[in-house]
């Protein structure tokens, strides 16, 4: 199945990936995979949330009130300079290293996105696809000038409103490696891929990423 790295790079090693026709690829998800853009996909000890049993905390409710969510599919030039700025603050401030992503690569390999204002401002947004009864999560970024809004989290709960409106059982988060990612197993209706069969276990999870970083990676083409 691989491993990853995703602390400041975004580093998935699988050692196969797997095209799908559109009407397998509800299948595909269920049983492990994920896309890395709309032609291949691939293995990994990827992350879910059973939205039938998902609910925000207390805490994250009375945060939603002071943001407003908006689902979309078009874009503007004015938007789209204003996401770009947002993701440029997002990696600075995340310490990611791969700086090439463009708001036209996550438009290209994306359904739609979900902007969120606060005071009649663009802070962050979401990228997401449906497919059949799946909500993926595909790139999300917000410009934490605010932090106390956790818009991290907040999110997760406008998209599981989203996702439920599509009539989606599930919201799929990607990958889950490294210590950047314990954050998931937080979340009610949690469950990860452990490469035959999705578990709900988040002690296994969570050591799992711990052992992440145990994973030292070298470049011996410089060597």
């Amino acid at each position: 199945m691989g491993f990853g790295k995703m602390m400041h790079e975004t580093m998935l090693y699988y050692p196969f990936g797997a095209t799908f026709e559109p009407h397998e690829r509800s299948r595909a998800l269920e049983t492990g995979w994920f896309p890395i853009n709309n032609l291949m996909w691939f293995q990994s000890r990827s992350t879910r949330i059973n939205l039938k049993k998902y609910h925000p905390s207390k805490k994250i409710l009375n945060l939603s009130r002071k943001i407003k969510y908006y689902p979309d599919v078009n874009m503007t030039a004015l938007k789209k300079a204003r996401l770009q700025e947002i993701y440029n603050k997002y990696v600075q401030h995340k310490g990611f290293q791969d700086l090439s992503l463009t708001i036209d690569d996550m438009i290209a390999n994306s359904s739609g996105h979900i902007y969120y204002v606060h005071d009649n401002k663009i802070i962050g947004f979401t990228f997401y696809k449906v497919i059949g009864k799946n909500y993926l999560s595909i790139e999300f970024a917000w410009d934490y000038q605010i932090p106390k809004l956790s818009l991290g989290h907040v999110s997760i709960y406008f998209e599981s409103l989203f996702a439920k409106i599509q009539r989606c059982e599930y919201m799929y988060l990607s990958a889950g490696y490294e210590q950047c990612s314990l954050y998931k197993a937080d979340y009610r209706g949690f469950q990860w891929w452990k490469g035959y069969e999705w578990s709900d276990d988040v002690d296994k999870f969570k050591q799992l990423c711990y052992d992440d970083e145990k994973v030292e990676i070298r470049n011996f083409a410089n060597t």
